[in-house]
């Protein structure tokens, strides 16, 4: 089966430093923790999951930034999530920790993440590589200098 190439000719993803996961991970910590100094227990923890989730999705889809579709199907998945975080009764979450939400980010990131695709796929076609070159982390593992 032979590759279509996009029409933008361009990978839709990411992959996301080390440094940017650091500035999800604190973006949520802070959410996480303002929630819960103001004794909002239960949404304290699902308002740091969604930051979380919408941070890491929208620099893993960084290279879409310029196209106004992006945007509009990004504010679309926030205001889902707005939407779950008010009219969920999150008090059945007063004892979960970050690792019991875990599983559910990675759904919800998986998912988010999905969508934005399946709407790239729509508008543009198959891209050529799912992820810009020299994103993965590992590209040049083989060739690093062994100490």
């Amino acid at each position: 089966m032979s590759e279509i190439a996009s029409s933008t000719g361009a990978a839709p993803f990411r992959v996301i430093s080390n440094w940017e996961v650091c500035l999800c991970i604190g973006g949520a910590a802070l959410v996480f923790l303002w929630l819960r100094a103001l004794d909002y227990r239960g949404l304290d923890v699902a308002c740091g999951a969604v930051i979380g989730v919408l941070l890491s999705c929208a620099g893993t889809c960084w290279p879409l930034r310029r196209h106004i579709w992006f945007w509009i199907t990004a504010a679309v998945l926030a205001f889902i999530h707005l939407l779950a975080l008010l009219l969920i009764d999150w008090s059945f979450a007063k004892s979960w920790t970050g690792l019991t939400i875990m599983p559910f980010m990675a759904a919800d990131t998986l998912l988010t993440l999905g969508v934005i695709y399946a709407i790239f796929r729509l508008i543009h076609g198959r891209p050529l590589s799912l992820f810009e070159p020299g994103t993965s982390g590992t590209d040049g593992y083989a060739n690093r200098a062994d100490s």
